[in-house]
């Protein structure tokens, strides 16, 4: 029998409440609805899932996966390794700018026609290239991979939604709190709902941005 650990427990708990947030947010999805939609009869498992109380088997993580429509990789790499999901094909992302100003706040990524090539992401992950100088991180002429299946930790880089479709690069100073958490940027420190956050898992150079290829003849 294999023994699993507190910590994976709690792992697989917080990366499964991110996906419940998000189908809350996006969808409208409650506890009620997505326990339904499993095939059981009270919320009382979902809880105990949630709140790491209790660890995943792979026949709950099959029903749950499947009820928020997300790869059960994305959950737990326990029970179901990238290998032979979805996660682990390579992805052509299309590459967004975002230009942020001093307080390193910015409202509309524009597409720059050109890709980048990742490995081991979700299919709702996103490149960001940053031009920009601002305080307390310079990242200008990196592209930021954003996966929203990805786990919140202490120390990682997120991508934060704020009012009026604005949006700011933050550092998370505690993670402890699944659904609120604490960040610190270049407008200080505060707090927000992990639900509004989409890590940062990797940084990657600009000169990995592939343009596109032009077509037709090409003068001798």
């Amino acid at each position: 029998m294999t023994l699993i650990t507190d910590q994976v427990v709690q792992n697989e708990a917080a990366k499964l409440k991110t996906q419940y947030l998000r189908q809350k947010r996006t969808q409208g999805l409650n506890k009620a609805d997505l326990a339904k939609k499993c095939g059981w009869t009270s919320v009382r498992l979902l809880n105990r899932l949630l709140t790491a109380n209790e660890a995943l088997t792979k026949e709950s993580l099959i029903s749950i996966a499947s009820a928020l429509e997300v790869d059960p990789g994305a959950i737990s790499t326990r029970l179901f390794p990238y290998e032979g999901t979805a996660m682990i094909r390579e992805r052509s992302l299309s590459v967004y700018t975002a230009r942020p100003s001093k307080d390193g706040v910015w409202i509309n990524s524009e597409f720059t026609g050109n890709t980048i090539q990742a490995f081991g992401l979700s299919p709702e992950a996103s490149a960001l290239l940053m031009i920009g100088i601002y305080e307390p991180e310079n990242v200008k002429g990196w592209v930021l991979l954003l996966d929203p299946a990805a786990s919140i930790q202490e120390g990682d880089y997120v991508v934060c939604r704020l009012p009026r479709k604005k949006r700011l690069l933050a550092r998370v100073l505690d993670a402890s709190n699944l659904e609120e958490i604490s960040i610190c940027s270049a407008i200080g420190e505060t707090y927000t709902q992990a639900s509004k956050c989409t890590p940062v898992v990797t940084l990657l150079r600009a000169s990995c941005v592939e343009k596109p290829r032009m077509r037709g003849n090409t003068a001798e």
